[in-house]
C-alpha cells in the first residue's frame, strides 16, 4: 500500500478566495522535486505562484508534520531542520494572506488582481507590448522597404 503524503502546508480564506501553501505536483521537476506554491482558488480558477523551494513529496510530508521536539547539530553546515523550514513557509504564506486581505479591502478579488499585484505585470500589460514589438517590426520592414506598399 502507498503512503499518503500531505501536499498541502497551511491554507486560509479571504473574501472568495481560498489560500494554500502546496506541493505542485502538476509537473515533475528534476530528481522527482516538485516547487512549493501559493495556490489562489477562485470561483473554481486556480492560480499557482512558484516560490522557489522544492522538495520531493517525503520531504514536504516531512516538514508538514515537523513539531519543535527535534535536535539541531552545531554544525553550520547543517540544513535548517523541517521545524524551522515549516516556520519560515508559515511566515511566507502570512505575508501573501496579508497582500491578499490588503486587495480584499480595495475591490472584489480576482486571480488576475491577485497575480498583477504578485508579479507587478498583468496579462494586458503582456498582450501591448507584444503589439508595440510588431508595430515596431513593421516599422523596421517599412525602413528596409521589405514591406509591400498595399500596407500604406
Amino acid at each position: 500500500m502507498d503512503k499518503k503524503y500531505i501536499s498541502c502546508l497551511v491554507n486560509d480564506k479571504v473574501g472568495v478566495c481560498a489560500i494554500s501553501l502546496v506541493l505542485d505536483k502538476r509537473h515533475v521537476r528534476n530528481g522527482g522535486k516538485y516547487p512549493i506554491a501559493l495556490r489562489f482558488t477562485i470561483d473554481r480558477k486556480r492560480l499557482y505562484y512558484p516560490l522557489g523551494d522544492k522538495y520531493t513529496e517525503k520531504e514536504f510530508d516531512a516538514i508538514c508534520r515537523a513539531k519543535n521536539t527535534g535536535r539541531r547539530s552545531n554544525i553550520k553546515s547543517e540544513k535548517e531542520t523541517n521545524f524551522e523550514c515549516k516556520m519560515l513557509l508559515e511566515q511566507t504564506f502570512k505575508s501573501y494572506v496579508d497582500i491578499v486581505q490588503d486587495l480584499d479591502k480595495t475591490s472584489k478579488l480576482s486571480l488576475n488582481m491577485i497575480m498583477t499585484r504578485l508579479t507587478g505585470k498583468n496579462e494586458e500589460d503582456s498582450f501591448l507590448l507584444i503589439i508595440g514589438l510588431w508595430e515596431l517590426q513593421i516599422v523596421i520592414l517599412r525602413q528596409k522597404n521589405h514591406l509591400l506598399s498595399m500596407w500604406e
